[in-house]
């Protein structure tokens, strides 16, 4: 024997088995990947500044709803001078600090007297609420002035995906 269901939302009846999951999955597309954006980068900068520095690790999207949410992932490497020296990264949207401020999403450090190299990675998913333009970019900064970091080093591949999630 079917279910039934009334009430006062315009809806008189509603049998069981009416509604099944497939219909909603294939009306609503919530999770559903909307648009992909991907950009690489060779070559890095340098900065001994205490302040975010940009890199050239950025990419735009334009989401198509406000309830979009956007899908950060970036790869990338970052390096310290020899001797004892700290940096820090963070992604930004637009001029917004997406990390925790100062420390933002990540740092390195060393205190032995060796160059180090250390992997940068991102994943971040972001509510920007807009259906405007949004520039996603990859910062970093050196934890004192005077002490020479970089982002990503002179070598090596940088990559940047940004994908739009229906929400």
């Amino acid at each position: 024997m079917p279910t039934e269901i009334s009430g006062s939302t315009g809806v008189n009846k509603i049998q069981d088995g009416t509604v099944v999951a497939g219909d909603l999955a294939s009306s609503v597309g919530l999770g559903k990947v909307l648009q992909a954006v991907t950009a690489s980068f060779t070559g890095g900068v340098s900065t001994t500044s205490h302040d975010f520095q940009n890199t050239d690790i950025t990419a735009t999207i334009t989401p198509s709803a406000t309830s979009s949410k956007v899908l950060a992932l970036i790869s990338s490497h970052g390096s310290n001078e020899s001797g004892a020296r700290t940096m820090y990264y963070s992604l930004f949207r637009d001029s917004t600090n997406l990390g925790n401020g100062d420390a933002g999403m990540g740092v390195f450090y060393t205190d032995a007297g060796v160059r180090v190299r250390a992997s940068c990675i991102v994943n971040l998913l972001d509510s920007p609420n807009t259906t405007s333009a949004v520039v996603y970019r990859l910062k970093f900064r050196s934890a004192s002035n005077g002490s020479a970091v970089e982002l990503p080093p002179t070598s090596g591949t940088s990559f940047i995906t940004l994908m739009e999630i229906a929400g």
